[in-house]
């Protein structure tokens, strides 16, 4: 059995049952998912190929044949345990079973000029919204003041890349505060935990919280998350600095904010910072070129807003609008 271990939102896949009988005639292929049955293949039947409705399983009939199956148009609900068994006819009744568990996972946006990662002070990351089967859309802005350097010869290049990563190592530090509670630190859970440095003993409202998360060193590059309350951290709370790259990848992240009252519960106020390392599973990127018909920039503007149309088949699941808004200055 061959079935991918991650599926991308919006595109199909294949799961492939392949076997070996040696001397005995088929009698049947069928496919479950969750234990259920979605997708059978019986050679004496009319017509020999069925399939049964099931959230998140759209098999396309018109591609699929005996054991290999095509399932279109994944969602969140295509997550779960695939199951292919192949049985044979009389006398051996042998039975070939071939299992795999797939997960649909979430993208990451990278913005690049000219094949150069933007620095994080240029990008912004907007509202995240969520659908009605849980999925996660998101939309990240570029925007920055054009200078001469960024012009290969007429022409500037902009890329926003989805990365599809899965989830291999998670750890986290959290901080307790209060106004009438000191801080108190969790211990670190292993020497993979980030450290929070910074901070007050007790916090009031109107206080600034101004924190900073340190990952340890890793031989890829870690993505940090700041939680409030168990609820992630508005990104205009954070302030993003460059992963340093050697010897290892270490990334450091801060968390600014006036601290309200709805900041606390129970008087307390809990403040997380994790760290993720993933294996990077897919990637798919957006480019477009934006091109200087004229020798003098002053007063030259330009937007872009197209990732829901042709780019958006590139980026799914998450990329739901890509917007761009170059503001170049005067020379």
């Amino acid at each position: 059995m061959s079935a991918p271990s991650a599926a991308i939102h919006g595109r199909g896949m294949w799961l492939n049952c392949s076997f070996d009988l040696e001397s005995d005639e088929l009698y049947s292929v069928k496919w479950y998912k969750n234990d259920t049955e979605f997708y059978r293949y019986i050679p004496r039947d009319r017509p020999p190929a069925q399939n049964y409705d099931l959230p998140g399983v759209v098999v396309d009939m018109s591609r699929s044949r005996e054991g290999h199956v095509f399932i279109s148009s994944v969602n969140l609900s295509s997550e779960g345990n695939y199951r292919c068994e192949a049985s044979a006819e009389a006398p051996s009744f042998q039975t070939v079973v071939g299992e795999k568990e797939i997960k649909v996972f979430a993208a990451k946006l990278v913005w690049y000029i000219n094949d150069q990662e933007v620095p994080f002070s240029d990008v912004r990351e907007l509202e995240t919204l969520y659908d009605s089967e849980g999925l996660q859309s998101s939309a990240v802005l570029l925007s920055f003041v054009l200078q001469p350097y960024h012009m290969i010869g007429s022409s500037l290049r902009l890329k926003c890349v989805s990365v599809i990563s899965e989830t291999f190592l998670t750890s986290s530090e959290e901080l307790i505060v209060g106004d009438t509670v000191p801080s108190i630190p969790y211990p670190e859970a292993s020497p993979h935990s980030p450290r929070i440095d910074g901070g007050l003993p007790k916090y009031r409202v109107n206080d600034l919280v101004n924190l900073t998360c340190r990952s340890a060193e890793y031989d890829r590059p870690p993505e940090l998350r700041w939680f409030i309350n168990d609820k992630e951290a508005r990104p205009e709370y954070l302030v993003r600095y460059e992963v340093h790259r050697y010897p290892k990848y270490a990334a450091s992240l801060g968390l600014r904010f006036r601290v309200r009252p709805e900041h606390f519960e129970e008087e307390r106020m809990h403040l997380r910072c994790t760290v993720t390392l993933s294996n990077v599973l897919n990637t798919s990127s957006a480019e477009a070129s934006i091109k200087n018909k004229h020798r003098t920039m002053s007063g030259f503007r330009a937007a872009s807003k197209d990732a829901t149309n042709g780019a958006a088949s590139i980026l799914a699941p998450l990329l739901s609008s890509l917007l761009v808004f170059i503001a170049l200055s005067k020379l």
